[in-house]
């Protein structure tokens, strides 16, 4: 293996198939700890969320509007960022469903997004 650094305080070894980086204070930047910290996170986004428009909207019958004037501007980010983040956990979720090889998995997460947080935190939650 050959050690080469490019910055102080970073040595990246390297092999002809795999790279990874290491911090000299012994925190990985791959993040390989943690392999769930995408869905983790999109899971807490999906539920404040939910409960922002339980507060926000409340029991008003029907709402109609852009989620501008429905939401506010707070409401507004934090739906986008939800999307975004669900978005990235179904890629995470597909991605470990292919690699293990479980046709059925891949297209349940492919297709109903609740799937993807339950099979990546429930059934994959080491990738």
């Amino acid at each position: 293996m050959a050690s080469r650094s490019s910055w102080p305080g970073l040595t990246i070894h390297s092999s002809r198939t795999r790279f990874a980086g290491r911090l000299n204070s012994g925190v990985s930047t791959l993040m390989t700890e943690d392999r769930n910290l995408i869905p983790k996170t999109g899971l807490a986004l999906v539920l404040l969320f939910f409960g922002y428009c339980a507060v926000t909207v409340g029991s008003s019958g029907s709402v109609s509007g852009s989620p501008m004037e429905v939401l506010g501007a707070v409401g507004t980010i934090l739906l986008y960022a939800t999307i975004l983040v669900t978005f990235a956990t179904i890629y995470v979720a597909a991605r470990r469903a292919h690699r293990a090889g479980s046709w059925p998995w891949l297209l349940a997460v492919v297709l109903i997004w609740p799937v993807s947080y339950l099979y990546t935190l429930g059934f994959n939650r080491h990738g």
